[in-house]
């Protein structure tokens, strides 16, 4: 199952890439390290 995420993550990566997005900027991962620090 961790090894399916993983894939999808990359996919996720190389789709982005293909249609000219940046793939890093993700508003909720920013938001779950501001609540942690």
């Amino acid at each position: 199952l961790l090894a399916l995420a993983y894939v999808g993550m990359w996919v996720s990566y190389y789709a982005a890439i293909a249609r000219g997005v940046d793939p890093w900027p993700v508003p909720l991962l920013d938001e779950v390290k501001r609540r942690l620090a």
